[in-house]
């Protein structure tokens, strides 16, 4: 359940800042709000594939 939610909410946060992108007018700030969530996101997916190939 837990790596559901985690690539859930990779998916989620992708395709928010991939909007903001397309969109061309994001500011600095705006963008460099994203980091936090996105690094998170990124090492949870991280120590997901981990499990997954330990299996």
């Amino acid at each position: 359940m837990a790596d559901k939610t985690a690539l859930e909410t990779a998916a989620v946060l992708v395709a928010l800042v991939g909007e903001i992108l397309d969109g061309g007018k994001a500011s600095e700030a705006e963008l460099g709000a994203f980091v936090g969530p996105l690094h998170g996101a990124l090492a949870e997916l991280t120590q997901v594939t981990a499990r997954l190939l330990e299996d």
